[in-house]
């Protein structure tokens, strides 16, 4: 397997893995909303179940923005991204 922040598969899963420096946590897509991301794809932000994510890159977050728009995400690697949780309040 490649060395990869993210992977992808054709077709639709009914959630994918965020995987985190202290845990893995299953997402549904249904609970993602807001998802946006800065002019130059350095950054994504999406509110999930377990509240505010933001990933930021130095590269170009382009191809993860196109692959959440699609659903067909099937792990997103936030340790080799910058991936902060805000827990909802």
């Amino acid at each position: 397997m490649e060395n990869k922040a993210f992977y992808c598969i054709k077709g639709h899963l009914p959630k994918f893995e965020l995987k985190l420096e202290t845990e893995n946590l299953l997402l549904a897509w249904e609970t993602l909303s807001n998802i946006r991301a800065g002019a130059d794809y350095l950054s994504i932000m999406f509110q999930c179940e377990f509240g505010h994510v933001k990933i930021t890159s130095s590269e170009s977050l382009a191809e993860l923005f196109e692959a959440l728009q699609m659903e067909n995400l099937r792990m997103l690697d936030g340790r080799k991204l910058n991936c902060k949780i805000t827990a909802p309040e």
